[in-house]
């Protein structure tokens, strides 16, 4: 069983000076992990949309929307994206969640490789999927409780 958190942290770039919230999952940072999973694709240093980083409202609820799906059932989510860019123009991992009566499962992950401005129903397409070995593995209250809270932090920003 993984167990997933939201904390501060800094960037790994001395660009950016202030911390910001990121999604942890025990004891490592999104980026480390994915950058394991998907060697060479420079994902390092990559931010997680949990904590502001998309420049555009409509990005930042499309995203949101797609995290706290919690019914069962299949979803795409876009889970990584570049800190310049603020957008999902650039690089973009993307997550497959499975989300089941108890458990929430992450089994694949991929790159976007393909981008077309504010086609959302396009960001399920152009993906190099890849499965992870051993998918991790959630407590489903415990997951959408973190979320959600998160959700609500970031949502009253927003309005």
């Amino acid at each position: 069983m993984n167990r997933l958190e939201i904390i501060g942290v800094k960037s790994i770039y001395p660009l950016y000076t202030d911390s910001y919230d990121e999604i942890v999952i025990d004891g490592s940072s999104l980026d480390t992990i994915f950058d394991r999973m998907l060697p060479g694709n420079n994902i390092s240093g990559l931010v997680s949309p949990v904590g502001g980083w998309l420049i555009d409202k409509i990005d930042e609820l499309y995203f949101w929307n797609r995290i706290t799906q919690d019914g069962v059932g299949l979803f795409i989510c876009p889970l990584l994206i570049c800190p310049d860019d603020m957008d999902y123009s650039c690089t973009t991992v993307m997550v497959r969640i499975r989300v089941e009566e108890e458990f929430v499962f992450w089994p694949e992950c991929g790159i976007r490789v393909e981008y077309t401005w504010r086609k959302y129903k396009l960001m399920n397409q152009g993906i190099s999927w890849s499965a992870i070995a051993h998918p991790l593995k959630f407590k489903r209250a415990e997951y959408f409780k973190t979320i959600k809270d998160q959700k609500e932090k970031r949502l009253g920003v927003l309005t």
